[in-house]
């Protein structure tokens, strides 16, 4: 299948310092992902139609993926390239999925997973995507695959921290982090965040999370129940070309991290009722922030923003693992998967170079139908709802996230 120029053009420059053959390989299996939409070499090689032997082009492919060189001069050129365009606003949001294999027995170094609270085999991956400051697309930045089978493996966390350290290196630390609450809330990824000086970051915490006011020790959610949410902003969720409508309370205070009590933060906390079911209890979110932000609802909002759009990042890169069927891939050994992941990536950078679109699912500020009359009987109830809940964000699992979903607090 012959590739459009373009893509041929950027591969070109993704592969440079490869050398003909295993740029030639490269340039194959990105046009055999791209036609049969698939990691399986033994589909790949059948898309690439080549006048020899199907067995022989197989061959061919998992020879040459067995180098490791191949996946990392791959993923350190599309960092280079992306980081030259992330600015102060640009959203650097992580995302952690798991690898499932729940039948593979051979495949090197399979680790135990947990998805939907159901042990299976696999690996576990982080990815960093790229959206630019009210933009729709994004564009993969890098990754890091583990296991903890691998050796030298220390912790999860620690693989975290690295492919954060890794970023901002390339990036001169430009850009906001923004990580949900299961990558984030340990003291190890907090302590790396908030001890470098110049880091920018959004994390979520858990309501759990014990952190200074004023010189008194509190947790998240105790904060909340003690001040006012001073401003709201309604926001919009669409599906099947249905509008939901929620209602968002939200404000800041002052803090600091305990075992950092040098480096002043903030924590933005929202609060969220649904108009559809005036009676459901509210969800929050705890945005602890390394921003400068004051009592403004537009510095504030553009925080929740923010945070928000990670949603749509996710949904959509984990809608794009299932049409390639990540969990299809068939390779042995460890450097072949981290290959075929970085060849993933490197298929999604070279043919969308301005980003992927995001899907329109999960929460936004902007309204895409005329507004709906809404009985100002149901918005006093959305207002005067019962007592807060540390629950999950209300539906906003998007397509293609059903079978890997993440955590009940994201």
């Amino acid at each position: 299948m012959p590739l459009h120029p373009q893509v041929t053009a950027r591969i070109d420059d993704l592969t440079e310092a490869l050398g003909k053959v295993r740029a030639r390989f490269v340039q194959d299996i990105i046009a055999g992902i791209t036609a049969s939409k698939s990691l399986r070499l033994s589909r790949i090689a059948e898309a690439l139609t080549e006048e020899i032997p199907l067995h022989a082009t197989h061959k061919r492919l998992s020879r040459n993926l067995a180098d490791e060189n191949i996946g990392r001069i791959l993923t350190d050129r599309i960092l280079a390239r992306v980081a030259d365009r992330v600015t102060e606003d640009t959203r650097i949001v992580l995302d952690k999925s798991e690898i499932v294999k729940k039948f593979a027995t051979k495949m090197q170094y399979l680790d135990e997973v947990n998805v939907d609270g159901e042990h299976h085999l696999g690996y576990r991956i982080c990815e960093v995507l790229a959206s630019d400051f009210q933009s729709l697309n994004f564009t993969p930045m890098s990754f890091a695959l583990w296991s903890s089978a691998t050796p030298g493996f220390k912790s999860e966390q620690e693989e975290v921290v690295k492919l954060i350290q890794k970023v901002q290196m390339a990036t001169d630390s430009r850009g906001t982090l923004v990580l949900n609450a299961s990558l984030a809330d340990n003291d190890e990824v907090l302590d790396h965040l908030v001890s470098e000086p110049r880091s920018r970051f959004i994390v979520r915490l858990y309501g759990s999370r014990e952190l200074l006011h004023r010189r008194t020790l509190k947790t998240a959610s105790r904060l909340v129940d003690e001040h006012e949410l001073p401003y709201s902003a309604s926001a919009f969720k669409y599906k099947d070309d249905r509008e939901r409508q929620y209602c968002l309370q939200y404000g800041y205070f002052p803090v600091k991290l305990p075992s950092l009590p040098n480096r002043s933060l903030s924590l933005v906390v929202v609060r969220c009722d649904s108009y559809d079911v005036p009676d459901r209890e509210p969800a929050f979110y705890y945005l602890l922030t390394s921003l400068p932000v004051r009592m403004n609802f537009k510095v504030l909002l553009k925080v929740v923003e923010a945070y928000t759009t990670r949603v749509r990042v996710v949904g959509t890169n984990r809608l794009i693992h299932d049409k390639i069927h990540l969990d299809d891939l068939r390779v042995l050994t460890y450097h072949r998967i981290r290959n075929l992941v970085a060849l993933m990536m490197a298929t999604m950078y070279s043919h969308a170079y301005n980003g992927v679109q995001t899907l329109e699912d999960g929460l936004t500020f902007r309204r895409k139908y005329p507004p709906p009359s809404i009985a100002k009987t149901s918005q006093r109830a959305v207002l005067r709802s019962s007592s807060k809940q540390e629950v999950s964000f209300p539906d906003v699992t998007m397509k293609g996230e059903s079978a890997k979903s993440e955590s009940a607090v994201s």
